[in-house]
């Protein structure tokens, strides 16, 4: 059976996904995702950063819940999903 990072995440309440992801295509490091919490320990408000690497100062807001418990997870793995299923490397990696 085959396990996607959402299925991964949901395991258990306590695991949370990792905030900071860097995915690569044949070597490139170009798309570099951050999982951002407003308020500490709290996971509403929150919002997914993307940049690219040809771009990085130019920083995106691709998903951003008030509300809505565990959207900014679900939306990250989601397309970290895609972007594994088109070939990208997608890994954890520490805070800049």
């Amino acid at each position: 059976m085959l396990l996607t990072l959402l299925d991964l995440t949901l395991a258990s309440a306590e695991e949370k996904l990792a905030p900071h992801w860097d995915c690569s295509l044949k070597g490139r490091g170009d798309r570099i995702f951050d999982l951002v919490y407003h308020q500490a320990g709290k996971d509403i408000p929150c919002q997914v950063n993307y940049r690219s690497l040809d771009t990085p100062d130019e920083i995106q807001v691709l998903w951003q819940a008030e509300v809505q418990r565990n959207y900014c997870e679900k939306m990250l793995s989601k397309r970290l999903d895609e972007l594994k299923r088109q070939g990208w490397n997608c890994v954890p990696r520490q805070a800049s």
